[in-house]
């Protein structure tokens, strides 16, 4: 990922180089695809010992931060990205620790953040000279675009972006990256041509297991636009056990939402996503979901396992950025009181306020300061007096009567 003959090593920093490659896939992949155990142990044990005794130990922080946020853990990279930028004031690794950072932000939906992060990375004062870097910050730029339905200009930025940064000789990942965004974006909106003819741009198979995952990722999403769901579930029951295999727990993620989106059967897409929302919820991924659109937004909505209500109900929050707030239930203008004044009572409307804010019973006790036998009540009678089988169906209902009418 990271375009080594830009960056100007010290003799004392070999060890921190061989681990920024090893982990990459830049050296042979012995260790790294066949070694896991080791390659896990080398990267945390030394990178850790190297940034408490390093003059500098940014590096060490970034790396490390790119370890954890590949294996899923995105709070724990989120704060070496954090440490990164503090120890590395305004140099080459702090920018990166800032984009990197921003990515994660707009994992979590936290898109205000994500956008600060990423113009702080490219600050136009000591601009980036490496074009992996830059190609990765177009990729992140390019998904906030198409967000707010510029699908059309994330295009033709990456298209920009690829046409400029190819000449330069960028990494295979970037290349793969680059497609695999704009393949992503192209399938959301059912553009299979434009799809297709990024496909042929991914870089040929190699021992780097990133890039064959990102390849075989966005290959599945081709699938799928093509009504081909059973051949993209093969390749992604092999792409589900590699990214498994390799603790590589953030392709592991997005793997298992498509299977969810390519399985016939609504209970095994059920399962599939279960053990997604299982994987995710802890380390609060939003966008990966998002991102899929109506299809997964429709399997989020049958989910009735108590446990993963909650983050269900806070993914589904996250589909409609038009609707940032939900009103005060005693503004005698809002439109919620109006429909259902003759059903539900003053403080079933709170209690229903605060479900669709993803809150949990416990929640909703010690915030209203009521029993949580109280609670499960109000939210038994909710349910009843709606007709809606469970709480997301409830919400649901209250989403659409809080729409703001145009």
């Amino acid at each position: 990922m990271l375009a080594h003959n830009r960056v100007s090593w010290t003799q004392k920093d070999i060890t921190m180089e061989q681990c920024l490659r090893h982990h990459f896939g830049i050296l042979k992949p012995n260790a790294w695809l066949h070694q896991k155990q080791v390659s896990h142990t080398i990267s945390d044990i030394d990178i850790s010992q190297h940034a408490s005794n390093h003059d500098s130990p940014t590096p060490s922080l970034v790396t490390l931060g790119m370890i954890q946020a590949n294996r899923g853990k995105l709070h724990r990279a989120a704060n070496l990205y954090q440490k990164a930028i503090t120890t590395g004031k305004n140099s080459y690794f702090s920018k990166l620790a800032h984009i990197e950072l921003a990515n994660i932000m707009y994992e979590w939906n936290e898109l205000a953040a994500s956008k600060r992060h990423l113009e702080m990375g490219l600050q136009p004062k000591r601009p980036i000279e490496d074009k992996d870097i830059q190609s990765r910050a177009c990729c992140l730029l390019a998904r906030h675009i198409s967000i707010h339905g510029g699908c059309a200009k994330s295009i033709s930025l990456l298209v920009e972006a690829h046409n400029i940064l190819k000449v330069n000789a960028i990494s295979q990942f970037s290349l793969a990256q680059l497609a695999a965004t704009a393949i992503r974006t192209a399938c959301r909106q059912k553009d299979l041509y434009t799809a297709a003819r990024w496909a042929q741009r991914l870089p040929s198979q190699t021992y780097d297991i990133h890039i064959n995952l990102l390849n075989g990722i966005s290959h599945c999403y081709l699938m799928l636009g093509h009504n081909e769901p059973l051949s993209a579930l093969r390749h992604l029951n092999s792409l589900s056990h590699a990214s498994q295999k390799s603790g590589l727990t953030h392709y592991l993620v997005e793997t298992r939402c498509l299977q969810a989106l390519s399985a016939t059967q609504t209970a095994r897409s059920l399962t599939y996503l279960k053990e997604a929302l299982s994987i995710a919820a802890a380390e609060g991924y939003i966008r990966t979901f998002v991102d899929m659109g109506k299809p997964m937004i429709r399997l989020l909505q049958k989910i009735t396992t108590p446990q993963l209500q909650p983050y269900v109900i806070k993914l589904l929050n996250a589909t409609e950025p038009a609707i940032t707030h939900t009103r005060e239930i005693h503004h005698p203008d809002s439109p919620i009181e109006q429909p259902m004044r003759v059903t539900l009572s003053h403080r079933e409307l709170e209690v229903l306020q605060l479900m669709a804010k993803g809150f949990t019973n416990q929640h909703i006790s010690e915030t209203l300061h009521i029993s949580l036998g109280t609670v499960k009540t109000h939210v038994h009678n909710i349910l009843y007096k709606l007709k809606a089988k469970n709480r997301i169906n409830a919400i649901l209902q209250y989403r659409q009567l809080d729409e703001p009418k145009t």
